[in-house]
């Protein structure tokens, strides 16, 4: 709302502005036509009563008291004519020189509404920064409370009837976990991806190398097979385009590196996960259970996957 307030006020200045420059002109104007018209006033007296010199002979060929009255008169009424004159020349510059100082005062207004704008806009920034830290930090606090929370529901393995485990419990349960934090994550890399661009399309515009990246890229994620081999042939474009400056194109191919390498570090541990349950429960079954207690156990998924870790757990810490 200040904000609003402040332009408003800010187009009613201008406004005035425009309207003294307005009168300003025509004061000027009307200047110019009143020195108009002494010129012509005088150049008319020349023509009419001659040159100085040619007067000043006619006052000395002239001895008649009634046409020295007639002079007088005339000059005079001239007088009067030229005092009006110089009257209204006064009072139009003593305008003009008001409307100057008005102007000056309006446009010191101006720029103190518009320093008051660039100041009202940082605070909106800073206000905006520190809005997405508080939600980049409150996210992270959903996260650990939603690790916290699929802990806890591994230790709580649902039971079928007569305390006995319900087969295929766990894998369903990882299963939905897995869906779960795909649709989470897929959520978060679209909300990263419009900030970012929000972000950098309010300094510039993209060019036309940058139109043939993202095209080079989605033509890649819609032509390879595999996870890994998209990522590899979209970084091998990117490194034959040359934008490897860590521009804005950059920031968005690694933010979508990212989530497809997290995305292919899931998939593979789901898969295993679901091969050691189906080890599980072939030991289970072999002898004459249906699920071991131990299977439920975060401690024996802790010893299969410490003794069956794959190169790609190791590398991320997984």
């Amino acid at each position: 709302m200040a904000a609003e307030f402040k332009q408003k006020e800010l187009d009613g200045k201008q406004r005035e502005i425009k309207e003294k420059n307005d009168v300003l002109d025509s004061l000027n104007m009307m200047v110019v036509e009143l020195k108009t018209e002494l010129t012509i006033a005088q150049a008319e007296l020349d023509g009419a009563y001659g040159s100085r010199a040619e007067r000043a002979a006619d006052v000395a060929a002239i001895k008649s008291n009634d046409q020295v009255n007639e002079l007088h008169t005339q000059i005079d009424t001239l007088k009067t004519e030229l005092d009006q004159t110089l009257k209204q020349l006064e009072d139009i510059t003593r305008e003009t020189i008001t409307a100057e100082r008005e102007k000056l005062e309006i446009e010191g207004r101006l720029d103190d509404t518009i320093a008051a704008r660039a100041t009202l806009e940082a605070e909106i920034e800073e206000l905006r920064q520190r809005l997405d830290a508080e939600v980049l930090g409150s996210r992270e606090k959903i996260n650990k409370l939603q690790e916290e929370l699929d802990t806890q529901r591994l230790k709580a393995v649902p039971t079928g009837e007569g305390g006995a485990s319900r087969p295929g419990a766990g894998a369903s349960m990882l299963s939905e976990q897995f869906r779960a934090t795909m649709r989470e994550e897929r959520k978060k890399f679209q909300e990263d991806l419009r900030r970012l661009l929000f972000r950098r399309c309010r300094s510039s515009r993209l060019g036309g190398g940058a139109t043939r990246h993202a095209a080079c890229c989605r033509a890649t994620l819609s032509v390879r097979g595999s996870v890994a081999c998209r990522a590899a042939t979209c970084a091998t474009r990117l490194a034959a385009l040359g934008l490897g400056s860590g521009g804005f194109l950059d920031d968005v191919v690694l933010g979508l590196f990212e989530n497809l390498a997290r995305a292919l570090n899931l998939v593979l541990l789901l898969k295993h996960l679901l091969d050691l349950a189906k080890e599980g429960r072939v030991a289970a079954k072999g002898k004459g259970e249906v699920f071991g207690l131990d299977f439920w156990r975060p401690a024996w998924w802790a010893a299969r996957l410490a003794s069956k870790a794959t190169p790609w757990m190791k590398s991320t810490g997984g």
